[in-house]
């Protein structure tokens, strides 16, 4: 059975008899904070870079219930960088999740620590965690923090368990809330096999082709993408 994961385009499609409002989501970019040095990432350097000043969370919180009265009914919570790094993020996680809408939630997992994840759980978000390799050696080349390899494993066991009784189906689908994202590239083309695998049955599964901005600029690694897109269809 096919996994899907809630709060997806195809989970909404299926919510409502195949028919989409004019807006579904609705994505807050979080102050650029990261912990990963990402070779695919959007930035250029990790040094913090804002224009403007970052809304309060009492005004998160009424663009929170200002979507929900627009019928909006994901509420993205991505950032530039780790949104897990925010110091408001629990809060925010809640209000959605008071207001009727779906936290989706985009992070590179090293900060899913035991406490966060059931906090996660408890609050219906939907996590979709960045895996771009099972080799520890290409994991931690292309995020480039040492060590980070044993903490994702690890973390991604935890959500593997506490996650594990919210499984449910809808027309023929299987529904997942927790899902693993994977940015395809020369390092990792020929290890799609062994990542669709290591989702199982509990983690839904997204690739993505890296966006030649930023860090990935004159990386020959990501050229090619021509290929790696075939190959990701296939």
């Amino acid at each position: 059975m096919n996994k899907i994961l809630v709060g997806s385009t195809k989970h909404l499609e299926l919510c409502s008899n195949g028919k989409l409002n004019c807006v579904e989501y609705l994505m807050l970019n979080l102050p650029f904070r990261c912990n990963y040095k990402c070779k695919k990432c959007c930035n250029r350097q990790r040094e913090t870079v804002e224009e403007g000043t970052p809304l309060s969370i009492d005004e998160i919180t009424r663009l929170i219930h200002e979507a929900k009265d627009l019928g909006i009914r994901v509420f993205v919570i991505a950032g530039e960088g780790e949104p897990l790094l925010d110091k408001n993020i629990m809060q925010i996680v809640r209000e959605v999740d008071k207001a009727g809408l779906i936290p989706y939630i985009f992070t590179n997992g090293s900060l899913l620590d035991n406490r966060t994840i059931r906090y996660m759980k408890e609050h219906n978000a939907s996590l979709v965690i960045n895996l771009d390799s099972l080799d520890r050696k290409t994991y931690e080349n292309l995020s480039g923090v040492e060590e980070s390899f044993e903490i994702i494993t690890k973390n991604l066991d935890t959500v593997r368990g506490v996650f594990s009784d919210t499984f449910s189906e809808i027309t023929g689908h299987s529904l997942r809330r927790i899902a693993i994202n994977t940015v395809v590239s020369q390092h990792n083309i020929n290890e799609l096999q062994n990542i669709e695998d290591f989702c199982g049955d509990d983690f839904a599964l997204v690739y993505n082709v890296p966006i030649i901005i930023g860090r990935a600029i004159g990386n020959s690694s990501f050229k090619n993408l021509g290929r790696i897109e075939k190959k990701i269809k296939n």
